[in-house]
């Protein structure tokens, strides 16, 4: 896992789930002086008036680089895993949708490793989904924000993607 001083702890956003409350982690790695935007799984799903105020905020705030995490522990992804009930959460659908994708490998891996895939894949199809989104297509073309993506696991550190 990487270490937080390859990051500047400045005009830095970080997209996580609400649930597995990583502010402080996060904080206590990269500083205070770091952004939150939440939705449920680290799963996006931009509409017309969200669209508007992050691209505002992204502005107003110079933001240069924009961090994607899924926690290793993060329920969705287990519960995915699990095939436990749907709540009809969109990252719900995400998690099952990418677990078709996976490879006949995955069922034969433990637990810890299954969550560490899904939460990997999930980060770089949610890369993938920002990149597309036309609000930000003037400023990450132009290296005016940079996209990472981030897995975390609170009792080992985090792992940088891209």
């Amino acid at each position: 896992m990487n270490k937080s001083e390859d990051i500047k702890p400045s005009n830095i956003l970080f997209i996580i789930c609400p649930f597995c409350q990583l502010e402080h982690f996060l904080r206590a790695k990269f500083g205070e002086k770091v952004f939150f935007y939440t939705v449920p799984g680290g799963v996006l799903n931009f509409h017309t008036v969200e669209t508007f105020w992050l691209s505002e905020f992204l502005r107003r705030e110079q933001i240069t680089d924009i961090y994607l995490v899924n926690d290793v522990s993060c329920n969705f992804i287990e519960e995915a895993i699990n095939g436990k009930q749907e709540f009809g959460l969109n990252c719900e659908r995400q998690f099952r949708e990418l677990l078709k994708k996976l490879s006949a490998d995955f069922e034969s891996l433990y637990l810890k490793e299954k969550k560490e895939l899904l939460a990997k894949t999930n980060v770089l199809a949610q890369l993938n989904y920002l990149k597309t989104q036309n609000f930000l297509k003037d400023e990450i073309p132009q290296d005016k924000i940079r996209v990472h993506g981030m897995i975390t696991d609170k009792n080992r550190g985090f792992e940088i993607l891209s």
